[in-house]
Order: structure tokens, then sequence, then C-alpha cells
């Protein structure tokens, strides 16, 4: 009994390790998932704002239209490159699962300030030290886990240089290529995600617990059983004769036996084994015969 309840804390302590390996796997799993949607996120919008630049702004300044910050107020202007970043941000929010921000310490006149927060404040550092142009960590809001991943948003164009030192409403005038400008994150909830891992492996070892207390009761139960029915064995071969007791006895005997008998073999060799004169040739048989004297009729009666 002792042995089997060792067996059964020692089975449920292996589960208990095994679903904690499990669910860290696979929460880190869902975190990189969710980072890597993530970049291809901002890739999109890096690509549809470099797209709006060439085919749209620099084309459309070029031909006379104007591009401004505040377009919406001239049937006959475009918006900047960083106003056509802002709205696609907002476009790609979906809330309350994604968040998509564009935000920069230092924003032209007018656009309202952005007040960061923590991870903000830490990737704006990071990036603009020149350790890492990207920023990830996941972080807990209200109960809610968010996989955040910040980009680097850099000057890689003279003519955005060039834009942002002679524009009025720039608040910085001596940028220069591959200054940081801004930051593009992307915020994704995966608290749904992680709640389905643990309500799976809740499920999971629940499931193996009633295995395991199963199989010990059943063991429990078999066990008597099991000894009941050998025990009887064992008192059937004892009454027989044949218990374990006496079979050192008839081996004894058994051995005795062997060696007052002699072999089979040898006995009959011996008992049958034929002399030189015991059988005749056969040639001397039929003479011997051939000699014999064979005896007269008996005379017949006179009448």
């Amino acid at each position: 009994m002792r042995a089997r309840v060792i067996l059964v804390l020692l089975l449920a302590v292996g589960l208990v390790l095994s679903l904690v390996f499990a669910r860290s796997l696979w929460r880190s799993d869902v975190m990189v998932a969710a980072e890597v949607e993530a970049n291809r996120t901002i890739d999109r919008l890096n690509a549809a704002r470099l797209y709006y630049m060439r085919a749209g702004a620099e084309r459309a300044a070029s031909g006379g239209l104007q591009v401004l910050m505040d377009y919406r107020n001239k049937r006959t202007a475009l918006p900047f490159p960083e106003t056509f970043m802002h709205e696609l941000a907002s476009i790609y929010s979906s809330p309350p699962d994604v968040a998509v921000f564009f935000y920069s310490p230092l924003p032209f006149k007018g656009r309202a300030t952005h007040k960061f927060d923590r991870f903000q404040a830490n990737a704006w550092k990071t990036m603009n030290d020149g350790i890492a142009d990207r920023y990830s960590k996941l972080v807990d809001v209200v109960n809610h886990s968010w996989m955040r991943v910040a980009r680097a948003d850099r000057l890689n164009n003279a003519t955005c240089v060039e834009c942002h030192n002679r524009h009025p409403q720039s608040q910085k005038r001596d940028w220069k290529l591959g200054d940081l400008r801004g930051i593009v994150e992307v915020s994704m909830d995966i608290n749904a995600r992680l709640a389905g891992i643990d309500r799976a492996l809740l499920s999971i070892g629940m499931a193996a617990l009633a295995l395991i207390l199963g199989a010990a009761v059943l063991a429990g139960r078999l066990g008597p059983k099991s000894a009941a029915l050998a025990g009887a064995g064992g008192a059937a071969a004892g009454a027989a004769g044949l218990g374990d007791a006496n079979l050192p006895s008839l081996r004894q005997e058994e051995a005795a036996f062997s060696l007052a008998t002699p072999p089979l073999d040898e006995h009959y060799e011996d008992e049958f084994e034929p002399d030189d004169g015991d059988f005749p040739d056969e040639n001397d048989r039929d003479a011997d015969f051939m000699h014999d004297e064979i005896p007269e009729p008996p005379p017949t009666p006179k009448r």
C-alpha cells in the first residue's frame, strides 16, 4: 500500500513538472508568433508609405500640388508621408486586439504631443543610443497580456531630411541621414491565446491525474485477489505432496533410485549379448537337420 502511494505521488509530481514545462514552451511559441505578425504589419506599413511617397507625394509636389500636414482643408493638397503613416496606423488598428502607433518626441507643431509610457521610453532610448532598431516585450495591462513590438523609423531619404529641416512646423533643424525620426509600434493582445493554452493544459492534467488515480485504485483492488489466488495455489500444491517443502525429499528418492537401477541399455546388453556358440551357423543348422534320423512308422497290426 505504501509503495503504491509513493508511486502515485511520483507520477503526480512528474505530471505537474511536465505541464509547467509545456506551458512555458507553448507561451513562448505564442509570443514569438505574435512578434512575427507584428513585424509583418510594420513592414506593410513602411512599404505602403514608401509607395505613396514615390508615386504620390513627390509627383504631386513636382506637378505644383501642395503636400501638407493639414491637407483636409484644401481640395488640391495631399497629406505628408508622415501624416499618411498616422492615418494608416489608425486604419490598421483593430480594437481591442491590435493597436498601431506612430510617435516621436519631436512631432511637427500642431500635431498632438504623444506621452510616452515606460515601454515607449525604453524603446526610444534603445534606438536613439544605437543599441538596436527593434524593441519588443510582453507587457501586462489591466489583466491583459500585450505583445508590444517597436521599430525605428529613421530618415533614410535626402528629400525627407531637407523637408524636416526647412519646414516651418518642424521642431528640429539639424536633421541628418540616419537620424531617428520616430517609432512605429504594433501591440497585440494575446491574452485569449494564452488563456486557451491554460485551459488545454488544465484539461490534459485532469485527464492524466484521473488515469493515474484510476490505475492506483485498480491495482489496490487486484492486489489482495492476486495474493489470495497465490495462497490457494500453494495450499493445493502442499496437499498434493508437491509443495516446496517436499521437493528436497523427492529429489533424494529420485537420486537413490537412479543409483540402484542400472541404465536400461546396459541391462539389455548384458542379458542378451550372444556368445560364439549360442547361435549356430545357418549351414550347420541345415546339416544337423539332414542327419537327423526319421523315425519309422509303427507296424501295422495283424488281423
